[in-house]
């Protein structure tokens, strides 16, 4: 191992985490991001990192990585440091837990800013839904600007394909269950602490680039671009670009550039929901041979074999194998056929009518089955080199089953 360059590294990473460059709770470039910027072995940063850790400048947590911190007395006795490193973040999250329970829905930064005043004031725009509306010989398709989000997709020839609530509205604080939300650039609460869950470009105001149709084919390009208010939850500079195309089928690409000078991270995922008659009925084709991932959905780490019959409160994710599934719903008459590339897991969610008060109306819990193509595990984040590109792609059919 060469220790001078960890030495480097350490001492480059130290100055800018002194110099604010990464905020307090926010999790540093992963190994494979620090290795291409410095040219330098896993073994050479991961020493760096330890070198930091035991000088108080971050905390290494597993499954989320390096973790910038405020920096410890220098002589404070390494034990110390260590007991307190896990006793703050246990800390942090029970005070957290009880001001939701005071308070529901509200979630606070640890600088004492509300979740409302640190993500719709740093983030988000002031603007009102506005949806674009592709049709053509095969359907009709909607998507809102806000969060370029295709909430609806009706083929020509049969019902809609997508669940969302009654009348979405996607500039409120609580974001509504519809349509295939894009989860970008982290999936979940891989965020820094404060920041919203699933990332903020489902939450931001969407560029128009282009928007053609013929009597076959429709296709709407959007853009989202780095400025301040990204750069005050997410310090890296980028360009995503997401295109729907209807034709026979709805087809998307989420397209993520790094137009910036250092290499960053993302997980990112489309939070498909599809509208099915009855959740408990619809059986899933395309898993066998697939891996259970144990460490999100608590499965023994065995391929499974066969079809999977959903069920509410369905939470659970495998490797993508072929990438290429079939819902099938008998009580609607169709089987919704579902293609992805880009991704490293398929997630499958529902709700269980116990965790849906106040959600959903009546009984709408029971007609949505979410499958998501995703990347969200920290450890299996898609590292973006400066100029580089990463597309996360996505088809949808839906067909009539023959009987």
């Amino acid at each position: 191992m060469n220790r001078c360059l960890s030495k480097k590294i350490a001492g480059t990473l130290r100055e800018e985490l002194s110099d604010g460059r990464y905020r307090v709770g926010q999790r540093l470039p992963g190994v494979d991001a620090l290795r291409a910027r410095f040219g330098a072995g896993e073994f050479a940063v991961r020493h760096a990192l330890q070198m930091l850790r035991d000088e108080g400048f971050l905390t290494l947590k597993p499954h989320l990585g390096a973790v910038g911190k405020r920096g410890c007395s220098m002589t404070m006795p390494t034990t110390a440091r260590r007991f307190l490193s896990r006793l703050l973040p246990v800390a942090a999250a029970l005070i957290c837990a009880a001001r939701c329970v005071a308070s529901p829905g509200a979630y606070h930064h640890p600088d004492g800013r509300s979740y409302a005043d640190f993500v719709w004031k740093n983030v988000l725009p002031a603007a009102e839904n506005e949806t674009v509306t592709l049709t053509n010989a095969h359907g009709t398709a909607k998507v809102s600007l806000v969060g370029a989000n295709v909430f609806s997709y009706v083929p020509a020839d049969g019902d809609e394909v997508l669940f969302s609530v009654k009348d979405p509205d996607f500039t409120l604080l609580r974001f509504p269950h519809a349509g295939i939300p894009v989860v970008w650039p982290w999936f979940g609460w891989n965020g820094e602490a404060g920041t919203a869950i699933h990332g903020f470009a489902r939450r931001m105001k969407w560029t128009v680039l282009e928007k053609a149709e013929t009597p076959d084919v429709s296709r709407l390009v959007l853009e989202l671009v780095s400025d301040e208010r990204t750069r005050a939850v997410w310090p890296y500079d980028f360009r995503l670009v997401y295109t729907v195309t209807l034709c026979d089928r709805l087809l998307i690409s989420l397209a993520t550039t790094n137009t910036g000078t250092i290499p960053f991270e993302i997980t990112e995922g489309l939070h498909a929901y599809f509208r099915v008659s009855d959740v408990d009925t619809v059986v899933l084709r395309g898993l066998d041979g697939c891996l259970n991932d144990s460490i999100h959905s608590h499965l023994p780490d065995k391929e499974f074999e066969g079809d999977l019959r959903f069920q509410a409160g369905e939470n659970r994710a495998f490797t993508p194998g072929k990438g290429e599934y079939v819902l099938f719903d008998e009580g609607a008459n169709r089987a919704i056929c579902l293609a992805a590339r880009g991704h490293r897991k398929l997630n499958l969610w529902s709700i269980p009518e116990s965790s849906c008060k106040g959600l959903f109306s009546g009984d709408d819990w029971k007609h949505f089955a979410c499958l998501e193509p995703a990347t969200f595990s920290r450890e299996a984040a898609v590292t973006v080199l400066p100029g580089k590109r990463h597309e996360l792609l996505m088809s949808v059919k839906a067909v009539a089953i023959r009987r």
